[in-house]
């Protein structure tokens, strides 16, 4: 029951991904570069690099990949 359980999320988890890709891909974003412009927008004030990392789940380095990316596309 629980492989199943798993699997069935591992699925759902996929395809939410791919919805919000084929979402974002109109703006020129990726889902997660979506959501952290997202997290920004909700949070009160500047949000810092620390706190999206935590918000999301990634390495700094990985964080400041993306919001390097995301300057540059304006």
């Amino acid at each position: 029951m629980k492989k199943n359980m798993s699997r069935l999320l591992k699925i759902a988890s996929n395809n939410l991904t791919r919805s919000f890709n084929n979402f974002a891909v109109q703006y020129d974003l990726t889902s997660t570069q979506m959501s952290i412009l997202d997290f920004i927008s909700l949070s009160n004030g500047p949000a810092l690099q620390k706190e999206i990392e935590h918000e999301f789940v990634i390495k700094r380095s990985t964080a400041t990949n993306l919001l390097k990316l995301m300057e540059k596309k304006n």
